[in-house]
């Protein structure tokens, strides 16, 4: 399978593994407003109305033992909000309500990082759930990104040199087990560990693609160094892996000014155990 990002596609592994290889909308609401989940006042985590494009994105999802639980998706879609429906975090990626969007239904041809879902009456972004919320029996309406040339082949994204950013992530009651040391072990060899992730996708892709650290950085709560960073979000594990990640992107925006994906080309989230389902999920193309 392979990882793309084209700034989109990300790279996920849940943490209480051992970290392994596996990136249009307003009609008026139906119903009453959304009540579920707790308050949180930092207003990513607000509802609104979706007011720009959003890009469609395939999430791919592995579980333990490589089969896909009873009720569970191993395929979806999610979209990644425009920076003006994030308040300017970027890499806010939300889960889709409403729509009937399969993974393998040729109806609609979407292309995982190209296919853009354009606002419409109706469509609300419910933060705290970390979803975009359909009116029902509305039709989804589809743009595409503005590639020169929508039609072209992204291969050089998958070769070079891509910098990782490994983000250990604590939450109100669960972090991940292991250190920064050793998740940069595991990742990048750094500390002695020959077959790691970074070492297997070089020998797979026969030197082609090679993964190394994001650069190092120094902010008021946490450095990046040795390609790894800690963050602490005031989430809880039962919330989930969707909106726990969206709390870390809000973080890591505010430690260092910038976007998670201006930090390095792929980040890699490393959960607390339970927050997820699976053992990991990529998005990617």
């Amino acid at each position: 399978m392979k990882h793309t990002r084209s700034s989109l596609a990300v790279l996920f592994y849940s943490c209480f593994i051992q970290v392994a290889p596996q990136q249009n909308l307003r009609r008026g609401l139906v119903g009453p407003p959304d009540t579920k989940g707790p308050p949180d006042t930092n207003p990513v985590f607000g509802d609104r109305a979706q007011t720009k494009d959003c890009t469609l994105v395939q999430k791919h999802t592995q579980y333990e033992g490589g089969t896909t639980p009873p009720g569970a998706n191993d395929c979806e879609w999610e979209c990644q909000l425009a920076s003006d429906d994030s308040y300017g975090v970027g890499g806010i990626t939300v889960g889709i309500e409403g729509l009937d969007l399969p993974c393998k239904d040729p109806k609609y041809n979407i292309k995982s990082g190209e296919t853009t879902l354009k606002p419409k009456t109706g469509s609300m972004i419910i933060g705290k759930r970390n979803k975009l919320k359909f009116p029902r029996g509305v039709d989804p309406e589809f743009g595409q990104r503005g590639f020169l040339n929508p039609d072209r082949r992204h291969l050089a994204q998958v070769e070079g040199v891509k910098t990782v950013l490994v983000v250990k992530i604590v939450a109100n009651d669960g972090s991940c087990t292991y250190s920064k040391s050793e998740l940069s072990d595991k990742v990048f060899g750094s500390f002695g560990d020959a077959v790691n992730l970074a070492s297997q996708y070089t020998a797979c892709s026969h030197g082609k693609l090679n993964f190394t650290k994001a650069a190092d950085r120094s902010s008021t709560q946490d450095n990046i160094a040795d390609g790894v960073v800690t963050v602490t979000v005031a989430k809880s594990v039962s919330e989930g892996d969707g909106l726990i990640r969206s709390a870390v992107n809000t973080e890591l925006a505010a430690m260092f000014g910038v976007s998670a994906f201006d930090l390095a080309d792929h980040v890699m989230y490393c959960m607390p155990d339970a927050a997820m389902s699976g053992i990991a999920y990529a998005y990617i193309k």
